[in-house]
């Protein structure tokens, strides 16, 4: 009976997961749920493009981070570009808007690139995830060590809300 109860508990170690220092899942969540939202209420395709890229990232963010050990270099940031590729890729082909990019130096005349608005605005939305943690730092570093609650959220969330609003105003 005691083997047992060992044997239960050794499993239930390997269930029960150990604290990430990360993006956490409930920056996750948010981040889709803007995503979602954003497109539920009719809001251009930049902006559920900023909620799903910011979503993919800090999902690749975050399991980089459970990862305790790299086996191959640049392990962290292939994580993210796999769960970036991942998630953005097979809804291009339902975002089917673009826009026109005018480049003067290519050929004699120059050349104009469709770029998709889904795309840019996920990549605008990585980008902002990506930052937002440094962005985080130096706000403490302003306050002089001290540290709001909730701040990485806060700041994650303001930075994806204003590009969004921006986008939409524009």
């Amino acid at each position: 009976m005691k083997k047992i109860v060992i044997s239960a508990f050794s499993v239930l170690g390997f269930a029960v997961p150990s604290i990430v220092k990360a993006h956490c899942p409930l920056c996750t969540v948010g981040a889709v749920a803007i995503g979602i939202g954003a497109y539920k209420l009719g809001i251009r395709t930049e902006s559920v493009g900023i909620g799903i890229g910011a979503f993919a990232v800090a999902l690749g963010l975050w399991i980089a981070r459970v990862m305790s050990r790299a086996y191959v270099p640049f392990q962290r940031e292939l994580i993210v570009l796999a769960s970036f590729a991942s998630t953005i890729v097979p809804v291009i082909p339902f975002m089917r808007s673009a826009f026109p990019v005018y480049i003067s130096f290519l050929g004699d005349y120059g050349t104009t690139v469709a770029v998709n608005r889904f795309l840019a605005g996920s990549i605008i939305g990585g980008l902002l995830v990506m930052i937002a943690p440094e962005a985080s730092r130096e706000l403490t570093r302003f306050r002089r060590n001290r540290h709001i609650p909730f701040q990485g959220m806060i700041v994650t969330f303001s930075f994806l809300m204003i590009a969004i609003a921006i986008i939409e105003l524009l």
